[in-house]
């Protein structure tokens, strides 16, 4: 008589998991923490603490590994060791062509690297990107310790219960932030309307907080339909929740689009069948009452996770406008995207085989703005290229583009290897991992990948990577003993290979903090902006910012020596930072701005001719740029050059007529030329227009009007623009005097004529 097939799940044993050991406490470690950590010591506080834990930790999982080949060649006998590290390379495509995927990237990176226009910016990363080749490296450490791990559902839940814990800390502060009980005060944070704050938890920015939970949520899910009890179910879904929550109320669309495709892949995976054979085992796993439970109290945990957002009358309002915004390519941000996106794409155009250089997208931009993006961002310089594949092909070219490419089919690939296993368990895994991947893929068409996104997207990758040719879904491999000597060895390595490579660019963020806290041109702030520039020597950022602070210092200086010395300084400076980036127009624009001052000493510091040059060399590099073009207009008119700066102003106006400040700089040209009644009339016109925020030029045009009006004797008015004029530059001693005298005159009730003295303050 046939035997009854068994209803329930296979029952054969489970091969053992192996030990836990160091360097996989490592690498769950960084899943856990790097989406958690921020540090407000550093000058940028998220994204440079998380790639310092991120590259620490990549050289410990090293280290480690190399221990074992040191333990090994010991052993064997270095012929024996070669032969068989020898035989390792070449099946290693064969054992693991993802991994052989990944490396390839990572020689397509090294190569644009050193193609780049500032290797060493593009090895340590770009200022408010550090996506440089070193955090590629240390991502690619998390991806290769994850695949060494076995591909077993128990490997699994703990990498979804390590990802977990950098949930909690990223939603569990943002709902702080929500609720405004944050204990810290944040600037330049994200609003809508100018009120509505994102929230942006942990992650330092609500579309990187939004991405990371839309990852997070397809692990949470695969927890909560695994718990063994009600109360430990209950606690994975109310997570879940308040992720969904935090979500929401980012108001990242991206993130949004990311989640809403991970969860129609989480659907629709569920439902690929396995082989026939595997059939039965999954049908009684699905029989379960936990498990039919799970698609209805997913749905819940949706519903509640919007509707608690909708419910809420300071965030209604963004809701529903940034719903809107979704599909309407008139709104402002899609319109700033799509001019980033075309931008890019003539990058990538103009070097097609290695790209621009690994993060040198901000160096390189500047030569393909257009008025049209510099009509919705002002001045802004994006550093990325907010979609990821344009940018790897803006920087990388068409190798690092290829590239990525058979990363992301060899990851789906190893994903659909993983759906066809019989083991159900890694099969239910596999499905939220991959849904996960997908939330990370979807945002990233609008977004670009920080490193809290960057970890779990590797180590989900090294997991699939592992289940995918590990049949027995948990086969243990025998650890490898290292000797203490080995370790030893391997911690002297590691602790020399810090320094360059974390604790340097760690000193450089310090100093920056320091310089940011200490009074702007003291010994203290000077110190430490000269120490961030040491160690940080690829960053021309430094260099100019002690440059700006020079400048501003000169105009409110009055001893002509003094003037000087502030002018030689910041000229200096201005030169260090073209030397580090010559293709920017803004650092080139210092240069002019310090030269024409100079120029204007006795004995003049510089030249006419010099003047021109360096206006001429910004605007070849930045011709669309409204600051490049006024500010050199005033620089060459300051040297006498007033039909070119006339000829600078005027195309400034063309280019961008409802701007107030080409129109304020003709204004300033007219009054200084003796042509009171043109000027004060342009003036007028020109503070009626659209300021874009810039309150120095907008002090500067009411502090003219104000000369202006006292010249003709309209001393009341006069005193009122004066006034308007230091509320929006309050620390400026230049706009103190030019009110100080339209009071005194007001006061002694004079109407005589003033001599002109119009100029930026």
């Amino acid at each position: 008589m046939r035997s009854r097939e068994p209803s329930g799940p296979r029952t054969s044993p489970r091969p053992p998991e192996p030990k836990w050991r160091a360097h996989d406490l490592a690498l769950l470690g960084l899943v856990a923490l790097v989406p958690a950590l921020f540090y407000r010591g550093t000058e940028e506080m998220f994204e440079v603490p998380k790639v310092a834990l991120l590259v620490t930790g990549a050289l410990l999982l090293a280290g480690w590994a190399v221990a074992g080949e040191l333990a090994a060649l010991a052993r064997e006998g270095a012929s024996a060791w070669l032969q068989g590290v020898g035989a390792r390379l070449w099946a290693f495509p064969r054992r693991d062509p993802l991994g052989a995927a990944v490396v390839l990237y990572l020689l397509s990176a090294a190569a644009s690297t050193l193609a780049s226009p500032n290797p060493a910016l593009s090895f340590f990363g770009a200022s408010g990107s550090t996506a440089g080749l070193r955090t590629a490296l240390a991502t690619a450490a998390v991806y290769f310790a994850a695949r060494a791990l076995p591909g077993s559902a128990r490997v699994f839940d703990r990498i979804a219960a390590a990802a977990a814990i950098g949930a909690v800390a990223a939603a569990g502060y943002s709902l702080v932030q929500l609720a405004g009980l944050d204990p810290f005060i944040w600037s330049g944070t994200a609003r809508m309307f100018g009120v509505t704050l994102r929230i942006f938890g942990t992650l330092g920015h609500p579309n990187f907080l939004g991405a990371y939970l839309a990852m997070a949520l397809p692990l949470v899910a695969h927890r909560a339909e695994g718990a063994r009890s009600p109360t430990t179910r209950a606690g994975w879904l109310a997570l879940a929740a308040v992720s969904l929550v935090s979500l929401v109320a980012t108001l990242s669309r991206a993130a949004w689009l990311g989640f809403a495709a991970a969860t129609l892949a989480w659907i629709w995976l569920r439902r690929i069948g396995p082989p026939a054979a595997a059939r039965r085992g999954d049908k009684a796993a699905r029989s379960r009452p936990d498990s039919r439970r799970m698609p209805a109290a997913a749905a819940l945990v949706i519903l509640a996770g919007i509707a608690l957002p909708l419910a809420s009358s300071s965030l209604r309002p963004a809701l529903v406008a940034r719903v809107r915004q979704i599909a309407d390519l008139r709104a402002p941000t899609n319109q700033s995207r799509l001019q980033i996106w075309r931008a890019g794409l003539r990058m990538a155009g103009d070097h097609p085989v290695l790209g621009a250089g690994l993060d040198a997208f901000a160096v390189v931009f500047p030569a393909y703005r257009t008025p049209a993006y510099w009509h919705y961002e002002w001045g802004a310089t994006p550093a990325k290229a907010h979609n990821e594949a344009i940018h790897i092909l803006a920087t990388q070219g068409t190798l690092g583009a290829g590239t990525a490419l058979l990363v992301l089919l060899l990851t789906a690939l190893a994903a659909w290897r993983v759906f066809r296993n019989a083991v159900p368990g890694v099969r239910r895994a596999a499905v939220s991992a991959t849904a996960a991947l997908i939330a990370f893929a979807i945002q990233d068409l609008a977004s670009f990948t920080v490193v809290g996104l960057g970890v779990l997207a590797a180590t989900l990758a090294g997991w699939l990577a592992a289940a995918a040719t590990d049949s027995a879904a948990g086969k243990p491999t025998p650890p490898r003993p290292r000797p203490l000597w080995a370790m030893a060895l391997v911690a002297a390595l590691v602790t020399v290979a810090m320094g360059p490579l974390v604790v340097r660019p760690l000193t450089a963020q310090l100093a920056e903090r320091r310089a940011g806290a200490a009074p702007a041109g003291g010994p203290e702030w000077d110190r430490a902006l000269a120490q961030a520039e040491a160690a940080a020597h690829y960053d021309a950022h430094d260099p100019a910012r002690f440059a700006l602070e020079r400048y501003c210092r000169d105009q409110a200086e009055r001893d002509r020596g003094r003037r000087r010395t502030l002018l030689e300084e910041g000229l200096a400076a201005a030169r260090r930072a073209v030397a580090i980036e010559p293709q920017s127009g803004f650092w080139r624009l210092y240069v002019a701005r310090f030269q024409a001052d100079l120029a204007r000493l006795s004995p003049p510091g510089a030249s006419a001719a010099e003047v021109s040059d360096a206006v001429y060399g910004a605007l070849a590099r930045d011709s669309a740029n409204a600051q490049v073009l006024d500010d050199g207009g005033n620089a060459l008119y300051q040297v006498g050059l007033r039909g070119e700066a006339r000829a600078l102003a005027l195309r400034s106006l063309r280019l961008y007529p409802d701007f107030a400040e080409p129109l304020a700089l003709m204004g300033m040209f007219a009054l200084k030329e003796g042509r009171l009644a043109d000027g004060t009339d342009t003036l007028v016109l020109a503070l009626r227009r659209d300021w874009k925020d810039a309150r120095r030029p907008h002090a500067s045009a009411w502090s003219n009007l104000s000369v202006a009006y006292l010249a003709a004797g309209r001393v009341r008015e006069a005193r009122d623009a004066a006034a308007e004029a230091l509320r929006l530059e309050p620390d400026s001693q230049i706009l103190r005097d030019n009110l100080a005298r339209a009071e005194q005159r007001l006061s002694m009730g004079s109407v005589a004529g003033d001599s002109l003295a119009a100029g930026r303050p």
